[in-house]
């Protein structure tokens, strides 16, 4: 015996030498970076798999992959649950959830005279609405429900709805374009709707909440309470609903909607009562140093007001909007059980995560 270690030997050996040289293993990299592709990284990986002969082993692929993961997108997976680090399948969708590829955009040409307006524009910034309830705390994006067609907040960015600000946008007030190819030529703004009254012209915003009072009825010898706010369809109000005695005054809403270009809200002929055309393209007021977005309305009386976004306290996803004025706490109480969110336009070149 030489003292020589036989492990030692076996490693060192020139066949097993031979074959690490041979057949090196490559070392792919994803930091997550916004000039990184997930879908890329994902199509290499598993090439690579496919190489090795380990095309059908979700473990084996799933260990590679975490060995390739820097930056940013190490933190990201070291804070997957285990079920979804110990697969490829669950990996690879965790990953384009968390990093999806950017949305496919609208191409707008400038060679045709004759083309609409929206495909001639030029923007000052695209991008995607970020949602932030009460306390700034991350909700999602602005999108569309694709069955219902009701604005939602989606979580996953790849759903949410793309938009654009026009050159000279910050300007008040100023049309968002959506940029989906999708969306409809005729109705090419999101905007704001206001959904029927139950007046008998439901093109009229109800009458704005004048604050819950009571008052004592004689002879009957109970309290009644006055202007208690009575919520759309799309609104959340109490699960003890106020009794029948009671007074109550219907509470505007507006949801987010497709919209012409170039409508902007105005009074509504009283001869006309047809929901549909409650709509306004042009009620973004875009603060730039905030990269805020502010909705506000011409209401009846011809005067501007407000709207903010809200949801529901128990289901966060259903976005509407209200007057900011009507949802002050001695006007609605706890009959309305509903949050208000702010919105912020995410411009295009962050980080798509």
């Amino acid at each position: 015996m030489d003292g020589t270690d036989d492990g030692q030997n076996a490693r060192d050996s020139p066949l097993s030498l031979g074959r690490q040289r041979e057949h090196p293993l490559p070392w792919i990299v994803f930091g997550g970076s916004k000039e990184e592709s997930s879908v890329d990284f994902i199509q290499l990986v598993q090439r690579l798999a496919f190489q090795r002969g380990q095309a059908n082993d979700d473990e084996w692929i799933a260990q590679y992959a975490s060995t390739c993961f820097t930056d940013d997108a190490l933190i990201w997976y070291s804070n997957l649950e285990s079920e979804e680090r110990e697969s490829w399948a669950t990996l690879r969708l965790a990953l384009l959830r968390y990093y999806p590829p950017p949305p496919k955009i609208r191409s707008f040409s400038t060679s045709s005279p004759s083309a609409p307006a929206s495909r001639t524009q030029s923007f000052e910034r695209i991008g995607i609405i970020k949602v932030l309830d009460k306390n700034s705390f991350y909700l999602g994006f602005v999108a569309f429900d694709r069955i219902t067609g009701a604005a939602i907040i989606a979580r996953e960015l790849q759903k949410s709805t793309w938009v654009g600000l026009p050159r000279g946008g910050k300007s008040a007030p100023s049309q968002l374009y959506m940029m989906d190819a999708a969306s409809d030529e005729q109705l090419p703004c999101l905007g704001v709707a206001l959904l029927p009254s139950n007046s008998s012209n439901p093109n009229i915003a109800p009458q704005k909440l004048r604050g819950i009072a009571d008052e004592y009825q004689m002879p009957i010898g109970r309290w009644r309470l006055t202007n208690v706010p009575q919520p759309s369809p799309r609104c959340r109000g109490s699960e003890s609903p106020a009794p029948p005695h009671h007074s109550y005054t219907e509470l505007a809403t507006w949801v987010l909607a497709p919209c012409e270009e170039g409508t902007a809200p105005s009074y509504p002929p009283r001869s006309n009562p047809k929901p549909e055309e409650r709509r306004a393209a042009l009620v973004w007021h875009y603060i730039k140093d905030k990269v805020e977005l502010q909705v506000k309305w011409v209401d009846e009386d011809g005067g501007e007001c407000e709207l903010g976004g809200f949801v529901h306290r128990d289901a966060p996803n259903e976005l509407h909007f209200h007057r900011l004025e009507d949802m002050e706490p001695r006007k609605v109480k706890d009959f309305i059980q509903e949050d208000r969110v702010t919105f912020f336009l995410r411009p295009e070149d962050y980080p798509y995560r």
